[in-house]
């Protein structure tokens, strides 16, 4: 074996020789002889997925569903690749105004009402509300507005996680301030009845919401109608469906009211759909607000199953969880 010579050498700040000595042979004969490993290119984003932050039991999958689906339209461009966890909107308050329809203007806040005119009570809240000196907004506690299919009434609204329902709120601005202090805003408990407001209840019933709104993109709109037939057969199956004769004898606790509601954020992530749970407690508590992307038919027989009748959030499905405060 070849011996090499050991060389030395002065470094420029004069300190004392060094020796450099020979690579191991190791390197030499046989490190670099090798075929490298093949490196795996990843085929999709690997970012790690925070934890799901959620008040209620966790199920990892959505459980395959025992009963014939509806159709789901074909080929939708959805985002199957980016977490769904963490994408729900931010808000405090959730204001469903019932227009009695399944679609609306691209901004609801210019949609036309039965009478006419521009914006019904969405851009009243937002005009009374940016209104100078007012004091009605909280940025540490914004409000989502949508447009809902259930019945209009005379000026009707749901209010959620806190589980409110407003049968009539009067046009005027005065009304739209007091209705915004009373239920949108932090640090005001709604009690049941209210000064200025008629007949409002909390809500006992669970409210299922799926959007529909095609104006604003079509892959809700297209999805929306199947996903609303799926839940109606399930829990009508199992008879929790909210019916016109509970309404009218006022038997809402154990029911599930289904319908549409306008833009949620994240129409990638179609079929987009919000299970509102009510309050568990007589007193105090607001209700769970449990957010859903990419929902198909298929999956409708385990949000039922899981979320609806058994107070738990779906892992692969769910978007976030607001309320239980």
């Amino acid at each position: 074996m070849r011996r090499f010579a050991a060389l030395r050498y002065r470094c420029r700040c004069h300190c004392r020789p060094h020796t450099a000595r020979p690579l191991p042979r190791l390197l030499h004969a046989t490190a670099l002889s090798r075929t490298p490993a093949p490196i795996p290119v990843p085929t999709a984003p690997t970012a790690a997925e925070p934890s799901l932050n959620s008040p209620l039991p966790v199920t990892p999958r959505c459980p395959a569903p025992t009963c014939p689906c509806e159709t789901a339209p074909a080929d939708l461009d959805i985002d199957r690749v980016t977490p769904l966890n963490g994408t729900m909107a931010n808000y405090y308050r959730h204001i469903l105004i019932s227009t009695g329809k399944s679609d609306w203007a691209s901004k609801i806040d210019t949609d036309p009402t039965a009478e006419g005119e521009p914006g019904g009570l969405a851009a009243q809240l937002k005009e009374v509300s940016s209104q100078k000196g007012a004091n009605l907004r909280d940025p540490f506690a914004p409000t989502l507005i949508t447009n809902s299919s259930f019945p209009p009434g005379n000026g009707s609204a749901y209010v959620f996680p806190s589980g409110v329902y407003i049968p009539h709120i009067p046009p005027t601005t005065a009304s739209i301030a007091a209705l915004i202090r009373r239920f949108l805003l932090p640090d005001v408990v709604p009690a049941v009845p209210v000064s200025g407001f008629e007949n409002v209840r909390m809500v006992r019933e669970t409210v299922v919401l799926i959007c529909s709104h095609m104006s604003r993109d079509s892959r809700c709109g297209a999805l929306a109608p199947p996903l609303r037939a799926q839940f109606e057969k399930v829990l009508g199956a199992r008879g929790v469906l909210l019916a016109p004769e509970h309404e009218a004898r006022g038997e809402y606790e154990g029911r599930v009211r289904v319908g549409f509601t306008s833009h949620l954020s994240g129409h990638k992530f179609a079929g987009n759909v919000i299970v509102y749970l009510p309050s568990m407690l007589e007193r105090g508590g607001t209700g769970l607000g449990v957010w859903y992307g990419r929902v198909e038919p298929k999956h409708v027989e385990g949000i039922v199953e899981e979320t609806v009748l058994g107070r738990r959030v779906i892992g692969e499905l769910c978007r976030g969880v607001v309320g239980g405060g």
